[in-house]
């Protein structure tokens, strides 16, 4: 096409120049027949100024400009096992489902979620337990592949093995950003905001951070050197080892945004509303403080060291009691073989058949969830039905591997432990 291009534009020059060499051949003739010397001056210089101005601008190449689009990555979720009433976006989720998007996930009491990510060289499994709220994002980022986690409250435990070189795996809570090196740990946040790291295997890179803090450092509203003084605090981390963890709370982090033109910022109604690492809409009245907070900046340097120290004190590394725990839950994570290829029938299928091959195992996981023991229901056609029961209203409710199963009193014959 660029060829194209240029021979197009050669072929224009060559017509201008034959179309100015007969105009040229014409007022000379007109000249010898009109011989009025200042006339034919006029029209000559005339004629000239013409040919050079437009063979400047047929001269130039014009670049030829491209909009660079945005990487964009798609990932999903593959749900290898559910038990109680866990939803995505509203939607009650079963085992075998596969969601997309940017689910929000609402883990309920008694209720509890393993979830694969599916699109992935690293291997990424998640368990979400009883009273978690949580939202998965993915993006690419200076040409790194990113899946992100943001735990509003609630516990989740990360396995995470055979972590890619040019993939990212980012644990968010309201106080902190946890990038993973390839580990178990877990992550605990409180209603209050107060949040948990602690790593039963491997390391983990945790910094303080806040959702509308990672969205700003995420955006183009600030100049360079005001996103230097935002990501000075997201870039202060300590490395959390094995048999450790940090806890910080909102009055640990106070002191890191006791600046009164940051704080005015972060105070903006805009900013307010968010909750989550999202993009942030600007409005008239986010403009005014972001001017105010851009106008601030005298001594950039100082401020970026008082804040990395700031952040520094609020994340206080302890030792660990659950560190072996943490390594064993890990490993009954509830996984399948993903190849990449599989559609959400197979995906289904695959899923359905784990399930099948491990009944006693999975059965001891409901039972921790409930506190209760398994029964076993027996069925007046024969058949049996083995999990926690309850029953409410005249009516057995099962809480099996395969899901929940509700009986009538007329279909029991009867049921044992």
């Amino acid at each position: 096409m660029k060829q194209k291009n240029q021979t197009n534009h050669g072929q224009n020059v060559k017509t201008l120049q034959c179309n100015v060499s007969t105009t040229i051949r014409h007022t000379i003739t007109s000249y010898r027949k009109d011989a009025r010397p200042c006339v034919f001056t006029i029209t000559m210089m005339t004629i000239l100024i013409l040919i050079l101005t437009t063979c400047k601008e047929l001269g130039k190449t014009k670049p030829e400009t491209k909009a660079a689009a945005k990487e964009q990555l798609t990932l999903s979720y593959v749900v290898t096992f559910a038990i109680g009433k866990a939803t995505a976006d509203g939607n009650l989720i079963k085992s075998g489902d596969v969601l997309t998007g940017e689910p929000k996930l609402m883990i309920p009491a008694t209720s509890q979620l393993d979830i694969q990510v599916k699109g992935m060289q690293s291997d990424v499994k998640l368990r979400m337990k009883s009273n978690t709220d949580i939202q998965f994002y993915a993006r690419k980022k200076n040409g790194i592949s990113e899946f992100l986690s943001f735990v509003k409250k609630g516990s989740v435990l990360y396995s995470i093995t055979k972590l890619n070189k040019e993939e990212g795996i980012i644990a968010l809570t309201p106080l902190t950003r946890n990038v993973v090196r390839g580990t178990q740990f877990k992550v605990v946040a409180k209603e209050d905001g107060t949040s948990s790291i602690a790593v039963g295997e491997g390391a983990v890179q945790t910094s303080y951070s806040t959702p509308v803090l990672e969205a700003l450092s995420d955006s183009d509203l600030l100049s360079p050197k005001s996103k230097q003084e935002v990501d000075a605090v997201l870039e202060k981390s300590k490395v959390i080892e094995a048999g450790k963890e940090i806890t910080v709370s909102k009055k640990d982090a106070a002191p890191i945004l006791d600046d009164p033109e940051l704080k005015a910022l972060l105070d903006s109604p805009s900013l307010q509303k968010i909750d989550a690492p999202v993009a942030i809409q600007k409005d008239e009245a986010l403009e005014k403080h972001l001017a105010a907070y851009e106008a601030k900046h005298a001594e950039i340097e100082k401020d970026k060291e008082q804040l990395a120290k700031k952040a520094d004190d609020a994340l206080k590394l302890t030792d660990n009691k659950e560190s072996l725990d943490i390594k064993k839950e890990s490993t009954e994570i509830t996984q399948i073989t993903l190849d990449g290829k599989q559609d959400a029938a197979e995906i289904k299928k695959a899923v359905d058949e784990n399930i099948k091959g491990k009944k006693e195992e999975l059965i001891k996981n409901i039972e921790k969830v409930y506190g209760k023991g398994a029964e076993t229901l027996r069925l007046r056609n024969g058949g049996v039905a083995r999990g926690v029961i309850f029953e409410r209203n005249g009516v057995f409710i099962v809480n099996t591997p395969e899901g929940e199963q509700q009986y009538s009193d007329s279909q029991v014959s009867g049921y044992s432990f």
